[in-house]
């Protein structure tokens, strides 16, 4: 090796720093999946006592459909309304 130069495998503390960031997007997107998983478990809490006389199995399915269909419409709402990001902006920050 020559000296001074640093070893090939090595990356500098700019790239590291880097390569984790997350951008304001990916934070609000995941903040948004948040948001409807626990609004979604707070309907199915409301829906279980009509649920009473189902077993345990059928409000397990129940409870995860509930959650995937919500996250799924939050994800294709914020992708679709990347024109109108303003007023998703302003819903974010008011519900959040």
């Amino acid at each position: 090796m020559l000296a001074g130069k640093a070893p090939t495998w090595r990356t500098s503390k700019r790239n590291r720093s880097r390569k984790f960031k997350t951008t304001t997007w990916q934070r609000k997107l995941e903040r948004a999946n948040l948001l409807c998983t626990v609004v979604s478990l707070t309907i199915l809490h409301g829906v279980s006592y009509s649920l009473g006389q189902l077993s345990v199995l059928k409000k397990c399915i129940a409870a995860f459909l509930s959650i995937y269909f919500l996250r799924t419409f939050i994800v294709l709402f914020t992708y679709f309304s990347r024109p109108f990001s303003c007023t998703f902006n302003l819903l974010l920050r008011t519900f959040l």
